[in-house]
């Protein structure tokens, strides 16, 4: 069976040998390589210029069109069933694309499979042990279809690197949202979630590199705000499918987080009210008006101030989880 594994790279001479060096000597050799460099102004084009694997196919830019269009782009080009992503600053271990493979033969119902990751620290980069290992245990906690799919109310629980899924899928799902420049990962697995399961290999197949240098440390705020737009979608699409209209939401939140979830939700949810730190007190009011069908859901921020007190509170007054109550976490 062959398998597409498609690369972006945008100025990544720094990791970009490795990565092609992680794929290139993989057990499982029925694959081809499909690297779009999205207009490199380093040396990334002169590095692709020295591979002459014949699996490895080269799509050059001549305009920064961004990761998501890139990926588009390839993966129309790919001949594969399973598209394998990999991202030019990660590393595969070489019997990947071997485990996976062999785990969609074993779980045909399966519409995407990632796997457990370890994180390495960029070269220059010095980070804390216990930020490392900290990541490793949030990612790799999550294995089931079914814990994924709650934890996208939540964050990405998924390593793009890591995935490999069906192309007939991703196709008939409209593709990487190119709009989005950081978080199109996220936006797509809520939606491939929908057509199919997702499960995790409970291995370390991937070697994630933490550096300051990525596009995620760099634009955190970015990523939060595109988060924000795919989690509205996701929970108005799953939890809210059969309303003809908007679900009228209230967002607990510190004022700047909860407008812009607010501002980025407003196609997919109707947030009628936002509730800051002076505001806790109308914790009974919320629930009334909940029970009065004045109110078809809850947000809350992790990052509020009185997360705990709310969400015992919630709870308490028996709202649910995922399904009327959502918590979305925001780590920094």
């Amino acid at each position: 069976m062959l398998v597409s594994i498609v690369m972006a790279v945008y100025n990544g001479q720094e990791y970009l040998q490795e990565a092609v060096d992680s794929i290139l000597c993989q057990t499982y050799t029925g694959f081809e390589l499909i690297i779009i460099n999205d207009a490199s102004t380093d040396r990334t084009r002169e590095l692709l210029a020295q591979i002459t694997d014949k699996r490895v196919k080269v799509i050059h830019l001549e305009e920064n069109k961004g990761a998501a269009f890139a990926l588009n782009l390839g993966i129309e080009k790919a001949k594969g069933k399973w598209i394998a992503v990999h991202d030019a600053d990660d590393l595969s271990y070489p019997w990947r694309i071997e485990k996976q493979i062999d785990y969609l033969n074993k779980h045909r119902d399966l519409v995407a499979a990632g796997s457990f990751i370890e994180c390495i620290p960029g070269r220059k980069d010095h980070i804390p042990k216990q930020n490392i290992s900290g990541l490793e245990k949030l990612i790799n906690r999550v294995q089931t279809s079914e814990e994924i799919k709650l934890e996208l109310y939540r964050t990405c629980p998924l390593t793009h690197g890591t995935m490999i899924y069906s192309k007939k899928a991703f196709i008939n799902l409209g593709k990487y949202n190119s709009d989005l420049k950081i978080s199109y990962d996220y936006d797509l697995w809520t939606r491939l979630i929908t057509v199919g399961k997702i499960k995790k290999i409970p291995e370390k197949l991937y070697k994630y590199r933490m550096h300051s240098n990525s596009l995620t440390t760099k634009n955190q705020l970015q990523n939060i705000k595109e988060m924000f737009f795919s989690c509205a979608k996701y929970i108005r699409n799953t939890r809210y499918k059969k309303h003809k209209e908007r679900p009228v939401m209230l967002v607990f939140g510190p004022t700047y987080y909860a407008r812009n979830f607010s501002l980025q939700a407003k196609k997919y949810l109707n947030v009628v009210k936002i509730i800051d730190n002076n505001e806790i007190s109308l914790l009974p009011l919320i629930i009334t008006l909940l029970k009065q069908k004045k109110l078809d859901g809850v947000v809350l921020l992790s990052n509020f101030k009185y997360r705990d007190s709310v969400f015992n509170y919630l709870i308490k007054h028996g709202l649910k989880l995922n399904a009327d109550f959502f918590e979305f976490w925001i780590w920094f």
